[in-house]
């Protein structure tokens, strides 16, 4: 009986070593690889633009144009299928302008109280035309083609808010949801509805997993 007792208390103090060892960790992105962009943009786009409603998909091939194909057909599909009522699988300020519109929206939305009231202010009826007086003006004098060809087509500068995200926007070639070789990405596909329990978001998923087969 004292032999045994010894076990349990061996058995015990080994759970208790490996207790003292485990991770634990609210963010499930802080537990995979560090040193992966996909990752990293993937944990910055959940923090400035996720939501609960949001299922995240992994395309994997052998090259990249078959990897961006693949990824453009599932997300095109998924629309279509009404199983999803946004997907973005590339970067969302270099793709679809409805996407773009809708992930500035969200950001105004999230700004400071007075920074929101400002944006405001900037569309009243006496601060309209001073604000496009202004915007001429900036265009007059400037020597950069790309902020010229930008104020173009956001007059009243409605993409600055971009610049105080966390999550950075890249320029060039460069997408943040594709891996550095271009034969990863992923999708991030937002649920036909604005809120839901637990239930019907694991439905939704289990719909979403039988529609992939």
């Amino acid at each position: 009986m004292k032999r045994l007792g010894w076990i349990v208390l061996g058995i015990v103090a080994v759970l208790v070593a490996g207790l003292t060892r485990l991770q634990l960790d609210a963010d499930i992105f802080n537990l995979l690889p560090r040193d992966s962009r996909m990752v990293q943009s993937l944990q910055l786009y959940q923090q400035d633009f996720g939501s609960s409603n949001e299922l995240v998909l992994l395309v994997r091939t052998d090259d990249e144009a078959s990897t961006t194909a693949a990824a453009e057909r599932l997300a095109q599909a998924l629309m279509e299928s009404g199983l999803a009522a946004r997907v973005i699988w590339r970067n969302p300020f270099r793709g679809n302008p409805e996407e773009l519109g809708e992930l500035l929206a969200y950001l105004w939305l999230n700004q400071p109280p007075d920074a929101f009231a400002a944006l405001a202010d900037r569309f009243s009826d006496e601060r309209m035309a001073i604000e496009l007086e202004q915007t001429l003006e900036r265009m007059a004098v400037s020597f950069q083609p790309l902020e010229v060809a930008r104020l173009s087509m956001d007059p009243f500068d409605l993409g600055s808010v971009a610049g105080n995200a966390s999550m950075p926007v890249p320029s060039g070639g460069e997408d943040p949801f594709a891996s550095s070789d271009g034969t990863a990405r992923i999708l991030a596909v937002a649920a036909p509805f604005e809120s839901a329990g637990f239930f019907r978001l694991r439905g939704w998923v289990g719909d979403v997993e039988a529609w992939l087969g």
